[in-house]
């Protein structure tokens, strides 16, 4: 059996996934939370194999939290932009929204995970940050343990967890939306 606790901020789609797990054997929902605040002591009670998040964020926390359960993002417009920050983040796999019951099963299974990032797709996320991010993400891809990458870069290991969130907002253009809402994109 597979033990899975879902996170999603929308509680229409986290009954709906929790339905479709229902559905299928070797597939077992044994929680569900709406943000962070419930997920922790959730993760705790449950000790699932498999966490469901709907945030970039949340699921580079569930890393360094539960290292040991697959983590499966699941986003509305998770198209090819996604795949590099989903795999900085420390996803298994990377399915959108709109996906078949099907395919979300299969993700949860680990029958599918994270398209290759290829050195090309590794440049052009690189190309969006400064150097030292640049290295980070070298290192984080490559799957160097973030307490190693800190004393590479010469930052404290606590700092880490807020430098890689800033960097996921940068690959996710979570950074360039913010500026843009506030319009310093376009102020003159």
């Amino acid at each position: 059996m597979i033990r899975v606790v879902v996170l999603d901020h929308h509680p229409a789609t986290c009954a709906g996934v929790n339905a479709i797990l229902r559905e299928h054997s070797g597939v077992v929902p044994v929680g569900a939370a709406a943000d962070r605040r419930a997920l922790w002591p959730l993760l705790y009670r449950a000790d699932p194999d498999v966490v469901v998040v709907d945030d970039l964020r949340v699921c580079l926390a569930v890393r360094a939290r539960q290292p040991q359960a697959r983590v499966v993002l699941h986003l509305a417009n998770a198209g090819f932009a996604m795949i590099v920050p989903a795999a900085f983040a420390g996803a298994h796999a990377l399915v959108d929204k709109t996906c078949s019951p099907a395919e979300l099963v299969a993700a949860i299974r680990g029958e599918t995970g994270l398209p290759i990032i290829t050195p090309r797709l590794q440049r052009h996320a690189a190309a969006q940050l400064g150097g030292t991010d640049r290295a980070i993400l070298a290192m984080r891809l490559a799957g160097t343990p973030d307490r190693e990458i800190a004393e590479v870069v010469g930052l404290e290991p606590r700092a880490m967890t807020a430098r890689n969130a800033a960097i996921i907002d940068v690959l996710s253009g979570r950074a360039v939306a913010a500026l843009d809402r506030a319009g310093e994109l376009h102020a003159g």
